[in-house]
């Protein structure tokens, strides 16, 4: 534990901007062990104070922040001294992150509906022309997916069929007979643009 101390370093990735679909995230180059809400204030551009929940996740070393965002706003989260402590004991000096929402109008959205589903529960993802993932989105029962809140961009579709509900894609195991999940994915690109809703079917064969 020794190493750890004197060298907590709290970031967050959100950088300037906030999507309005998101959480603001905290984390740390060191494991947390508490957060003090009290010792927290989230204003907006209005310096009105903005009620906020907070869930620290330590398997993810992370600490998210859910508040009720409007759009074009701007945001200070506000950490005094020992609001964060980490589990040799390092504590915060004053840190701020500031960030703002954009116009809904920026954003496109997806209505996706899938047919001739063989199985539930799938995982709908959409993804960026290198293949990572942007969002994903979990279907138990036949019903319209939506992808709301998407940055202007080119993006595809993958469902994987998630046969254990474990809610992520397994390669499946040779020695014991288990084989990979299956997935498939729609042949063509979404165009999504800024204010405009895409409904799409993809008929799964």
């Amino acid at each position: 534990k020794d190493m750890y101390k004197d060298s907590l370093l709290v970031t967050s990735e959100t950088k300037s901007i906030l999507d309005l679909n998101k959480n603001f995230t905290l984390s740390s180059n060191t494991p947390l062990d508490s957060i003090k809400k009290d010792l927290i204030k989230l204003t907006d551009k209005d310096t009105l104070d903005v009620p906020f929940t907070i869930g620290l996740d330590r398997s993810k070393n992370e600490a998210e922040f859910v508040f009720e965002k409007t759009e074009e706003n701007s945001y200070k989260l506000e950490l005094l001294p020992e609001a964060i402590k980490d589990y040799v004991g390092n504590v915060n000096d004053t840190i701020q992150f500031k960030f703002v929402t954009k116009k809904l109008t920026v954003y496109g959205t997806i209505f996706l509906t899938l047919e001739n589903v063989k199985t539930y529960p799938v995982v709908v993802q959409l993804t960026d022309k290198n293949e990572e993932l942007v969002v994903k989105k979990e279907a138990t029962s036949y019903e319209t997916i939506v992808f709301d809140h998407l940055d202007p961009s080119e993006y595809f579709i993958r469902i994987l069929f998630d046969t254990n509900n474990n809610g992520v894609w397994d390669a499946g195991n040779f020695l014991k007979g288990m084989q990979a999940e299956e997935v498939k994915h729609f042949p063509e690109v979404i165009d999504v643009r800024a204010n405009l809703e895409i409904k799409q079917t993809f008929i799964l064969e």
